[in-house]
């Protein structure tokens, strides 16, 4: 067991309690190994991958679109702060961002099924003729779906190389001071994440579809 308290001698832990009773420098201890994970199995010739869910979406137009939806409504919030392509380097159309860019939007439009899952929704086309009435997402099930965004683009940002590292973003190094657990973001990045999923309904709708809820079983 990790930690300087302990006695090896008669096998006893002050860490040997449920999560949320760690101190906060030995819950990075956990944090870290299961960071470390890709990477471990990366230098032994291994990789991650996502199994497929039964809701997984498979339609490349609709994957497509979402996925522009969201780079768009980021672009258009960043500009709004005062952040200018010089500034960031994300704000470019969304052809011309890098393959590593683009590939998040699109790794975040895949795991849509997935979020809504979680919180008892379904995703199906509209049929022509019906009329269906967009997902009204509760300030908890955002919060939910948030969260869970930031640990995609967690996995998604270590499965890439990225390590997290205080101070300023830089791309180039590939280090962030965000790849950390939902609580330790700040409240405005903690934002970022909640503004994707607010949108999933509307894109959804726009695109001829519709969240539907599961039974309850």
């Amino acid at each position: 067991m990790y930690g300087p308290n302990r006695d090896s001698g008669r096998k006893i832990s002050p860490y040997l309690v449920s999560f949320e009773k760690l101190p906060k420098e030995i819950q990075k201890y956990d944090f870290e190994a299961i960071y470390a994970i890709p990477v471990v199995l990366q230098s032994l010739g291994y990789e991650v991958y996502r199994m497929a869910e039964a809701d997984e979406l498979d339609d490349p137009d609709l994957i497509d679109r979402l996925a522009r939806g969201f780079h768009a409504d980021y672009v258009a919030r960043r500009k709004a702060e005062g952040d200018t392509p010089e500034t960031n380097s994300s704000l470019a159309d969304f052809d011309d961002l890098p393959e590593t860019l683009r590939a998040s939007n699109f790794d975040s439009v895949r795991s849509v099924p997935r979020k809504l899952h979680r919180i008892g929704y379904g995703i199906r086309p509209v049929l022509q003729g019906e009329t269906s009435q967009p997902l009204v997402l509760t300030a908890e099930e955002t919060e939910t779906l948030a969260m869970m965004e930031h640990a995609r683009w967690n996995w998604e940002r270590i499965l890439s190389g990225w390590m997290h590292k205080p101070g300023e973003k830089n791309p180039d190094n590939k280090t962030t001071p965000y790849l950390v657990p939902w609580k330790e973001l700040p409240p405005k990045i903690q934002e970022y994440d909640r503004e994707p999923v607010q949108l999933i309904p509307g894109l959804l709708a726009a695109a001829g579809y519709e969240a539907y809820r599961l039974p309850s079983d």
